[in-house]
């Protein structure tokens, strides 16, 4: 190693056993200082302002332009001295659409700080582009819009490959995640999107929103890595775009809000051929308004998805056979799966679950789907039998439930017996009494959220009165959950004083519940006030330093 020695480049903020501990580090070499930060730099953030404030969202018109930064550099230390540009692996830039199309953005990347920064070493280049002028327009000084031309964009993307002239990977998002209308300047993207394919290959395409996809030519990418997409308006030329990638594809999320038809996923309409894709780790699949009569359609030997590893199908499930889990049995980590009758007579028949048959199953998320078919079980002791029986061996970490199940959900859950791997429950249509909620967490030893609705006292045990009840929690049940971390209640159909002395109570049974999300809405002054109130009565007072915590300080801020 070399003897290149440079001064101590860490902030400590005047502590001085850090700065003891940092001494050693003020004498090392320049190769030490590449092999060390080579991780904290590999990737790097410049972002570009939008440049009418007026016309943009608040978060937005407050961004400064900032020195290059490595994404993973400790916050609390200064970054170093000497540049850094030469570890950089992975450029990405943060931008409003319209300033590669005004010339702005390129007035940017040609003025300090970024004049003059150069990433010789990028291989890869993420463009997240935002429409912040979308809602209220976007106006040039002169009150039109600026002067759109490829000219712009062309020399926009020459000077990011003037930077990086490495680069040979590249991906494209869209930061804004919700569906609009259409808008001045959509039409350019094409433009966009073309000369950022000529500096690199595209492997990555992010559009959950479906703004941008519709407005470029698809056809000239052939091996996306990742996928995301609605594919409502391009169904045929998004699955298209899937089965030319099928070989490279490690990550897929089809959305949806009309239920679109994703039988070209597995089978090319024209040809009648199968895709595999033998590189793809997670699917998903989510349909999030209207959904589709349940299909009938099977893939008689299809094998599409060999390697998969996690599993989400957050809709009715889309065709009559188990072509799904065909494959992976040995390979599937995580299933997320939405149940309804014809999904549960779906896998029974070709009996995708079996004790032993899918070895590597730690994680299952399994939610009866009430809201768009038929339950699959007439009661919650049926649904939760199936969720605890569907892979013995696994961990099921989360259950949620719907409406159908409100009201015996909980109770079933105690009759049923422990399931120590229960991490997660929501039971968001159930009013439960604290008695309740202490019956689960202590049947639940690793739980540490759960969710419910109105919380109350219930019934008072015997001879106990609501002055004595912190006493008695605190002589009965504490210490207990002691995974127990947070609770997500709402105060609807509930009383305000009510709400407040069961969620301290609980907190007196379990010393490490730390947040409690009570979704107040416009109660929250009557909510501050009661909680002030009852946390400096004598029952709780003790507590308070821990329960203002709780409380108080979340809504304060």
């Amino acid at each position: 190693m070399g003897s290149t020695c440079v001064r101590s480049y860490w902030h400590t903020n005047g502590s001085t056993g850090h700065e003891m501990l940092l001494v050693p580090l003020q004498w090392v070499c320049r190769n030490f200082r590449y092999n060390v930060h080579s991780r904290f730099f590999s990737e790097c953030d410049l972002t570009l302002p939008p440049s009418n404030a007026d016309a943009c969202d608040s978060e937005a018109s407050d961004a400064r332009i900032n020195e290059p930064a490595g994404v993973a550099w400790p916050s609390r230390f200064r970054e170093p001295v000497y540049p850094t540009h030469h570890l950089v692996k992975t450029l990405r830039i943060w931008m409003d659409a319209w300033e590669a199309y005004s010339g702005e953005a390129l007035r940017m990347l040609s003025a300090p700080p970024y004049d003059g920064v150069a990433f010789p070493l990028a291989k890869k280049l993420s463009v997240v582009l935002n429409y912040s002028s979308r809602r209220k327009g976007y106006k040039g000084d002169d009150g039109g819009f600026p002067d759109y031309t490829q000219h712009n964009i062309r020399d926009f993307v020459g000077r990011i490959a003037e930077m990086a002239p490495a680069i040979r990977e590249v991906d494209i998002g869209m930061w804004d995640e919700t569906p609009g209308e259409d808008h001045e300047g959509v039409y350019y993207f094409n433009d966009l999107f073309s000369q950022l394919y000529e500096i690199g290959n595209m492997t990555e395409l992010y559009d959950p929103s479906c703004e941008m996809t519709p407005h470029i030519d698809l056809s000239i990418i052939q091996d996306l890595v990742r996928l995301t997409s609605f594919v409502d308006h391009l169904a045929a030329e998004l699955l298209q775009l899937t089965r030319r990638s099928a070989q490279t594809l490690q990550y897929l999320d089809i959305r949806s809000y009309r239920g679109a038809d994703i039988t070209g996923l597995i089978q090319d309409p024209d040809s009648g051929e199968y895709a595999e894709y033998p590189q793809l780790r997670t699917l998903k699949m989510n349909q999030t308004w209207k959904t589709k009569a349940y299909s009938k359609i099977v893939f008689a030997g299809a094998m599409p998805f060999p390697s998969l590893q996690r599993l989400h199908i957050k809709s009715i499930y889309p065709f009559d056979d188990d072509v799904f889990f065909r494959g992976n049995a040995a390979t599937l980590e995580y299933l997320t799966l939405s149940l309804g009758k014809e999904v549960v007579a779906v896998l029974s028949k070709h009996n995708v679950f079996t004790p032993v048959s899918h070895p590597r199953l730690q994680c299952v998320n399994i939610a009866p789907l009430s809201k768009y078919t038929s339950n699959a079980f007439d009661t919650a002791a049926a649904y939760l039998e199936f969720v605890m029986s569907i892979a013995p061996g696994a961990s099921v970490r989360q259950i949620y439930e719907v409406e159908s199940y409100s009201k015996d959900i909980a109770p079933a859950l105690l009759v049923l017996g422990t399931y120590a791997c229960i991490q997660a429950l929501s039971l968001s249509g159930t009013r439960v009494s604290i008695w309740q909620v202490i019956s689960l967490i202590k049947s639940l030893p690793l739980l540490s959220n759960l969710t419910t609705g109105a919380p109350s006292l219930g019934e008072l045990p015997q001879g106990v009165s609501p002055a004595d009840l912190p006493e008695y929690v605190r002589s009965n049940y504490a210490p207990m959950g002691k995974r127990f971390r947070g609770w997500h209640t709402y105060y609807y159909e509930g009383n305000v004083a009510e709400t407040v002395t069961v969620v301290l109570l609980l907190a007196l049974a379990c010393p490490n519940f730390y947040y409690a999300d009570l979704n107040v809405g416009r109660k929250r002054e009557q909510f501050m006030k009661a909680a002030q109130e009852k946390i400096a009565e004598p029952g709780f007072s003790q507590d308070a330093p821990r329960l203002r915590r709780l409380l108080l300080d979340k809504w304060k801020n």
